[in-house]
């Protein structure tokens, strides 16, 4: 099962998740989910974590992605760590704040999504 309704916002689709894939556990369902949506994890995970196997990307010591998936906890997502390689800002020194990245460069796409540029 994959992300709730595209249509949704990401409360409404956690909302969603939680009602869909709770009935089907508790109705003796194996369901394997993939989701970004860490509003519903943490809801949800508690509340089933007899029956929660949480696979997440595996990741060596140095940083290295091996692009396995591995048991394991909740991870901030890697879209943070994206950023500070496009914006050329140092990842923090194993500080796992999650703080928004610096608006100090500013970006600009020209024509296509995909092509930033520094302004």
């Amino acid at each position: 099962m994959d992300e709730s309704f595209a249509s949704t916002n990401h409360v409404e689709a956690s909302i969603v998740a939680e009602n869909v894939v709770s009935a089907l556990l508790d109705s003796g369902v194996n369901v394997l989910y993939v989701t970004f949506l860490q509003d519903f994890l943490h809801k949800f995970i508690p509340r089933y974590s007899k029956k929660v196997v949480l696979l997440v990307p595996e990741r060596l010591s140095d940083g290295t992605r091996t692009y396995r998936l591995v048991k394991g906890s909740m991870q901030p997502g890697y879209v943070l760590e994206l950023w500070r390689k496009i914006a050329g800002e140092p990842e923090s020194g194993g500080d796992e704040s999650n703080e928004p990245p610096s608006t100090e460069k500013r970006w600009t796409m020209r024509k296509s999504p995909d092509k930033f540029l520094k302004t």
